[in-house]
């Protein structure tokens, strides 16, 4: 919400939650304009909103997103997008009928580092590309949340459905579509809920990765291409991609310098902007909506049973 506070593209109409005292709460806090309202029906009946952003326990995102496409409402909703892939094909179907913009929170996209990875695979830089790796640690327990769903089955909760699903995006979009995936997922702690996932993917290219992922003390957040022609990896905290080159083997590797000063949540919003006011389609497309929930939800199915699933059909 500040962050949209902080745009001048925006103006920031309602605040809703279920609690007014809440909403209040957040807007002394954080020192934000809004009409409080309790009734998000309500502010889709207003003619004069032109989206909304949806930050809800994941949850509740199927019905909300239904309602504003049917209210006309261009949508931006946070990740976890659905709970499950029939949830997340409807919500996507309905928002292409209804003409509406859909954009969901993944804001690892727009982490400089990640964006100039995708970059460089784009322009051929690795060659085929094969493979590659991803990691994800965090102390989830520092996020604070009302609902608690990070830690509830089903509701979108547990490390990689919460979390890992940004760097299942992630991966994705570097590589394209995943058409198996073998995964490990346990808890490791005294949490209620997965802590720790080990997700492998094999990709229609043919080329494989792996991510991993985790709630514990350590916070690491780094990517890892890898081409025939030479590899590279960056973390989100530096501001260099760091690139191996095949015909310098034995030698230093080449340091891309990234420029790391733009917010990636405010540049999530700002392009969430120009695909509405100039008809852009949004860097998140539908069948990759619907493809992160389907490889994650696939993922649980693999590790309960043991073996690769695929991601077909």
């Amino acid at each position: 919400m500040p962050n949209i506070q902080r745009m001048p593209e925006f103006e920031l109409k309602y605040l809703v939650d279920i609690s007014e005292a809440r909403i209040n709460a957040i807007k002394r806090k954080l020192n934000i304009d809004g009409i409080p309202e309790k009734d998000y029906k309500k502010v889709l009946s207003d003619k004069d909103v032109d989206a909304v952003v949806i930050l809800t326990p994941p949850k509740f995102h199927h019905q909300m997103v239904l309602d504003a496409a049917e209210a006309g409402k261009h949508v931006f909703c946070e990740k976890p997008f659905a709970t499950n892939t029939d949830e997340a094909e409807e919500m996507v179907n309905i928002c292409h009928r209804n003409d509406i913009k859909l954009m969901v929170g993944f804001n690892f996209r727009f982490i400089p580092q990640f964006r100039k990875m995708k970059e460089l695979i784009d322009k051929g830089f690795f060659g085929t590309i094969v493979g590659g790796h991803s990691t994800l640690f965090a102390n989830a327990f520092m996020w604070p949340s009302v609902t608690k769903f990070q830690y509830k089955n089903k509701e979108g909760g547990g490390a990689l459905f919460e979390m890992g699903t940004h760097h299942i995006d992630l991966m994705n979009w570097f590589y394209g579509e995943a058409k198996s995936v073998v995964a490990q997922i346990s808890t490791l702690t005294n949490n209620s809920i997965d802590d720790t996932a080990s997700v492998y993917l094999q990709y229609k290219s043919n080329a494989n990765c792996a991510v991993y992922v985790g709630w514990n003390k350590l916070s690491v957040n780094t990517a890892t291409i890898i081409g025939l022609d030479g590899y590279a990896t960056t973390f989100a905290n530096k501001n260099e991609i760091i690139y191996y080159r095949k015909d310098l083997v034995g030698q230093a590797p080449i340091r891309i310098k990234v420029d790391k000063s733009l917010s990636p949540y405010q540049e999530e919003l700002r392009h969430f902007y120009e695909c509405i006011s100039q008809n852009k389609k949004a860097i998140t497309t539908g069948n990759e909506i619907i493809n992160s929930v389907k490889v994650v939800e696939k993922a649980y199915e693999s590790s309960e049973l043991g073996i690769p699933v695929s991601l077909s059909g």
